[in-house]
């Protein structure tokens, strides 16, 4: 039980970009909203949050998992990581134009993160699990999956106003 929680905890945006595809798949319906849906609230969502604790509440864990030496700038990247939750939580209830401005949003963070572990990976021979395990995957991964949910969405209509009529 410690392990498959050690194991969570390491690999949580993984657990939930995991956990999204099966919410997806789990129900009939329109797929690609219940995708979008998912990703962006649990994947993004929960997994930004979970960054923020990781790094602003346990920086001394998270660095060491990661192969840096602890320092103030793990706070703001803790609040980035803050950002990126909570945005992720609104777009999920939000338009298509708010998704895609987090999917830019999410997408340049982790893109730009997993650049910085192949960076430290070839420059500085870190191979720490938090550096270029499943991390690195996630790093890439998530934007790829977010955008395509984001783009195979189908955006509810609001409501067609008459103006004429008033």
């Amino acid at each position: 039980m410690k392990s498959a929680i050690v194991f969570i905890l390491h690999n949580f945006p993984l657990v939930m970009l995991l956990l999204s595809i099966f919410i997806a798949f789990a129900k009939s319906g329109n797929f690609f909203n219940r995708l979008c849906f998912a990703v962006l609230f649990f994947t993004v969502g929960f997994s930004g949050i979970w960054g923020f604790i990781f790094h602003v509440f346990y920086p001394d864990i998270t660095s060491a998992y990661i192969g840096w030496q602890t320092n103030p700038f793990e706070y703001e990247i803790g609040v980035a990581n803050l950002a990126i939750g909570i945005t992720g939580i609104i777009a999920s209830f939000a338009s298509n134009g708010y998704k895609k401005a987090t999917a830019t949003f999410v997408s340049i963070f982790l893109i730009g993160a997993a650049i910085g572990h192949i960076h430290q990976m070839i420059i500085l021979k870190n191979f720490h699990p938090g550096n270029v395990g499943l991390i690195l995957f996630t790093d890439i991964l998530i934007p790829i999956v977010v955008w395509f949910a984001v783009l195979c969405t189908r955006e509810k209509q609001p409501n067609q106003i008459n103006w004429a009529e008033h």
